[in-house]
């Protein structure tokens, strides 16, 4: 199904905005999908879980640093220091 939603948006979009009409059409059509997407969003979450039924979720211990391997944390902090350093 890959990107349905985005080709839903594509022609519901506009279609709504030329319903809407006027100067403001593209206005109420952008808060009427926005509405949508919120009321989907707490249908969402409402319906699913992080994980399966019977299992449970435990949280690593430690931070990233203890973690994972020496070099990979060197990478990560040269990665950003060039983030700020282009900020």
């Amino acid at each position: 199904m890959g990107n349905v939603g985005s080709a839903v948006a594509a022609v519901t979009l506009p279609t709504l905005a030329i319903l809407f009409g006027g100067e403001d059409g593209w206005r109420y059509a952008m808060a009427v999908t926005g509405v949508i997407a919120l009321i989907y969003a707490g249908l969402y979450y409402q319906a699913v879980s992080d994980t399966p039924a019977g299992s449970t979720y435990f949280k690593p211990k430690g931070t990233m640093a203890e973690i994972m391997p020496d070099g990979s944390v060197q990478l990560i902090e040269v990665h950003k220091t060039e983030l700020i350093k282009f900020r």
